[in-house]
């Protein structure tokens, strides 16, 4: 059984492959960060796992969750002890309760990661999203931006390897051509003449708002 057919039987056959895709994506990002000390690798909320086979390279997979099957089930702010050469969290961050639940999972990633280290993050990135954030998930909380981001990384022991954009499949400078085209061209103008029309097509594309993907190497 493929991982998507274990963890996304109730997702969209494209929002599966587009994930697949974007998965690939973001393991040549993580690729040219630079030197990566090998070692065990941990994802957290693996989802369906797209980003396995490719954290897989850089040492022993393992994954924490507390909502599906995983390796490790022990829930945030608390992580799983490493060392690890790279923590990996795509997608979590801003379903934590408070602000301070984000940053002490932060400062916890620090005191497990390997000398070299790096904790990758993707986030919904506020100032595009808008009030998609809070929209499409209940469980959405705790909102980033780039300037808030490196806050993140100053409080957490981190500093900024590298930050860019990621829309759907597409990850680096195209994702802001796409994220703004979608953002101000359909969205906005259709929101406000047919509401119905334009909340269905927004929840059905609002992986094009824009996330921020962010390698922070640990100081």
């Amino acid at each position: 059984m493929k991982a998507n057919e274990r963890y996304g039987a109730n997702r969209s056959a494209w929002y599966n492959k587009s994930r697949e895709i974007q998965a690939k994506q973001v393991a040549k990002w993580i690729d040219g960060l630079g030197p990566i000390p090998h070692g065990d690798v941990l994802e957290i909320g693996p989802g369906a796992r797209e980003m396995a086979p490719w954290l897989g390279r850089y040492g022993k997979y393992h994954t924490q969750d507390i909502a599906q099957p995983c390796d490790i089930e022990i829930a945030l702010p608390h992580v799983a002890g490493g060392p690890w050469s790279i923590v990996y969290a795509a997608h979590v961050l801003e379903h934590l309760d408070i602000p301070t639940d984000a940053i002490n999972a932060g400062r916890n990633v620090a005191n497990v990661l390997a000398k070299g280290g790096v904790f990758v993050i993707q986030v919904p990135d506020l100032l595009r999203w808008g009030a998609d954030f809070w929209d499409v998930d209940m469980t959405h909380n705790v909102e980033f931006t780039r300037r808030r981001i490196r806050h993140f990384a100053d409080l957490c022991g981190f500093r900024i390897e590298r930050m860019t954009l990621v829309t759907g499949p597409i990850v680096g400078p195209l994702a802001y051509v796409v994220s703004t085209l979608w953002r101000f061209t359909f969205a906005k103008a259709m929101l406000s003449l047919v509401p119905e029309l334009a909340y269905r097509i927004r929840q059905a594309g609002y992986t094009l708002n824009g996330d921020i993907l962010a390698a922070l190497r640990k100081i």
